[in-house]
């Protein structure tokens, strides 16, 4: 068995075994909070060339996922796993943007998330921000 893997599986029965401890102590079940849900009351501003910025509902995705990190003596010193909560599947919804110049097609589509999922993901295809006005109030 490779070094990296033992020491994975050394990382997932301790927090195997936090996890029991926890659930024991206060009463939460972990197999029950980290996970990852479609959150239905997520803002969009659709932006088009010609028409007014308009906000849509959508779908996205919402939720917690587990992650770890084991240090290591040699570089980069760390071995870290950290999924993220993303779209498992979308549907293509299409929606007439109602505030548009003459002579522009007001079609603008999105991606809607049907299920979510717990995934690592790339720095180099995803945006990391942070957006107090995703959530409708």
């Amino acid at each position: 068995m490779a070094r990296r893997e033992r020491v994975y599986l050394l990382g997932l029965t301790g927090c195997l075994i936090v996890s029991l401890l926890c659930s024991t102590v206060t009463g939460v079940d972990p197999s029950t909070t980290i996970e990852c849900f479609v959150h239905t009351a997520m803002k969009h501003r659709a932006v088009k060339n010609g028409c007014r910025p308009y906000d849509i509902n959508i779908r996205g995705c919402w939720g917690r996922c587990d992650s770890y990190q084991v240090p290591e003596l040699l570089p980069p010193y760390v071995y870290s796993v950290h999924p993220s909560c993303i779209q498992d599947s979308v549907t293509p919804t299409t929606i007439q943007l109602p505030d548009c110049d003459e002579g522009v097609d007001s079609t603008y589509v999105y991606e809607s998330a049907n299920s979510c999922k717990c995934q690592s993901i790339s720095d180099v295809t995803t945006a990391y921000d942070y957006r107090p006005d995703y959530y409708l109030t």
